[in-house]
């Protein structure tokens, strides 16, 4: 009895996440999959590049997420977790968001973006050790192609826009980093 309430349960949070929202769309307006893996640059152009790693702050070491200088670096590759199957991203799905292939020698376990509060600065994206099933952080659709990541507190569930200052990733609600998601050459659907 106990399993087939969880089967249902499952079922209805897959349903739920599928139906009721958008797909997302990546530049070339394919849907954004799970298992691929894509870059995120801005969505306006003369402004920067792609996120990557960086220092700041008291950092020994780069576990911050931050903008490119160039515009012509597109950043690090990412990919998208979440705690469902399914084969598309949409809007509000709740996701683990990582940069797969990079992880600095100071960091030793599996890492994933998470929202930090340093000060003065105050609320950061950097790389943290995660654990957690559903991730924090969520997708909006914004314009045909272009999009805001959104950070959502799991305790209280409010979310707030995730912007840039001095290149940092961070909570800034009210002035989002508008982005688009590229697919990284040599994605597993290519």
């Amino acid at each position: 009895m106990k399993s087939s309430i969880s089967l249902a349960f499952f079922f209805f949070l897959l349903f739920a996440f599928s139906a009721a929202n958008d797909v997302v769309y990546d530049i070339d307006g394919q849907p954004l999959t799970f298992g691929d893996r894509y870059q995120i640059i801005p969505a306006l152009r003369g402004k920067g590049g792609g996120l990557e790693l960086g220092k700041t702050g008291n950092d020994s070491c780069p576990i911050s997420v931050v903008q490119a200088r160039s515009e012509v670096n597109s950043g690090l590759q990412v990919d998208f977790l979440i705690g469902l199957p399914v084969i598309n991203i949409t809007e509000g799905t709740p996701l683990i968001i990582r940069f797969p292939d990079e992880r600095p020698s100071c960091v030793r376990n599996p890492t994933a973006w998470d929202v930090v509060e340093e000060f003065p600065q105050g609320w950061s994206v950097k790389l943290e050790y995660f654990e957690i099933r559903f991730g924090p952080f969520r997708i909006k659709k914004v314009g045909q192609y272009d999009y805001k990541i959104i950070y959502c507190r799991s305790s209280d569930n409010v979310c707030a826009d995730l912007g840039i200052k001095n290149r940092r990733l961070i909570v800034r609600d009210g002035n989002p980093f508008l982005v688009r998601f590229k697919k990284a050459i040599g994605s597993s659907a290519e």
